[in-house]
C-alpha cells in the first residue's frame, strides 16, 4: 500500500471518529433535553479494488424504537378519543341529574303518573287537577331547559373541533416541510436527526389529537394517514376548514369522543 493511500486511510478513520466525539457530544448535551433522542454514527468499510482502504460515514440515525413509537401514538389517540367522550358524556349526564337521587330527572315522570293517579281516584278535587297539570307543565319546563343545554355542549363540540382543525392544519403543514428539510440533508449526507427530533414531537402532538398511522416517507420522514387512510402529509400537506372536510371526519371522533 502507498504511502497516499495509508494517509487516506487514516483520515477516513480520524474523519470518523471525529463524528462520532460530535454524535456523543450532542447525546451529553441533549441528555434533559424533551423530545431529544439518542443517536449514532452508522459506518462502514470502505473497500477499493478489494482492498480496505480505511472507513466510510454513511450517515447518523436516530436510535428509537419504532414498534414502541407507533404503539404511543396510536395509545396518545385513543386516550384522547376516550377522554372527550369521558368528557362530554359527564357533562350530557349532569344535565339529567344523579339517577340516585330523588332530584333525577326522569323520576319527574312518577311524579306525574302519581299525580294523575291521585286525580284519577277523586276526579272533583280541582287541587289534585291543577297538581297533576303543574307536574306535567315542570317536566315540560326541564326538558325545554336540557334541550337547551344539550344544543349548547353540541355548539361547544363545533368550536373544539374547528379549533383542533387548525391545530392539526398547522401541525400537517410543518411536519410536510420537515420532509424535505430531511430529505436534502440526507442527499448531502448531513444529519438530519435534528429535524427528525422535532418532526417525532409535531407527529407525537397530532397523535394527540387524532388517530394517525405514520410510515416512513421516501428518502426521509414520514408519512402520515388518518384512521381511514386519507394520506395527510407526506408529498403535501393535506389541509381541512370545517367540520365537514376530510380533516375535520378524522378529527370528529377524537374532538368529539364518538
Amino acid at each position: 500500500m502507498s504511502l497516499n493511500a495509508t494517509l487516506r486511510t487514516a483520515t477516513s478513520g480520524l474523519q470518523a471518529a471525529q463524528m462520532g466525539l460530535r454524535a456523543v457530544s450532542d447525546n451529553i448535551a441533549n441528555v434533559n433535553t424533551p423530545g431529544y433522542v439518542r443517536k449514532t454514527v452508522e459506518q462502514q468499510p470502505l473497500v477499493v479494488a478489494g482492498e480496505g482502504m480505511g472507513v466510510s460515514v454513511t450517515g447518523t440515525k436516530r436510535v428509537t424504537d419504532q414498534y414502541l413509537e407507533l404503539a404511543s401514538q396510536t395509545a396518545a389517540g385513543e386516550s384522547s378519543r376516550w377522554s372527550s367522550y369521558s368528557q362530554y358524556m359527564d357533562t350530557a349526564q349532569g344535565l339529567f341529574g344523579d339517577p340516585t337521587s330523588e332530584n333525577f330527572f326522569f323520576n319527574r315522570l312518577d311524579t306525574i303518573y302519581s299525580g294523575f293517579s291521585a286525580a284519577a281516584n277523586d276526579p272533583s278535587s280541582t287541587l289534585l287537577r291543577g297538581q297533576a297539570v303543574a307536574n306535567v307543565q315542570d317536566f315540560l319546563g326541564e326538558s325545554q331547559r336540557i334541550n337547551g343545554q344539550l344544543n349548547s355542549l353540541s355548539q361547544t363540540m363545533d368550536t373544539r373541533i374547528s379549533a383542533d382543525i387548525s391545530q392539526a392544519n398547522d401541525l400537517l403543514t410543518r411536519i410536510n416541510s420537515l420532509n424535505g428539510d430531511i430529505v436534502r440533508a440526507r442527499l448531502i449526507e448531513q444529519d438530519a436527526s435534528g429535524a427528525e427530533n422535532i418532526q417525532a414531537q409535531l407527529v407525537d402532538q397530532l397523535s394527540g389529537l387524532m388517530g394517525v398511522k405514520v410510515s416512513p416517507h421516501a428518502g426521509g420522514g414520514v408519512d402520515i394517514r388518518s384512521g381511514d387512510g386519507l394520506k395527510l402529509a407526506g408529498d403535501g400537506a393535506v389541509l381541512g376548514d370545517g367540520v365537514g372536510s376530510g380533516l375535520g371526519t378524522a378529527l370528529l371522533p377524537y374532538a368529539a369522543g364518538l
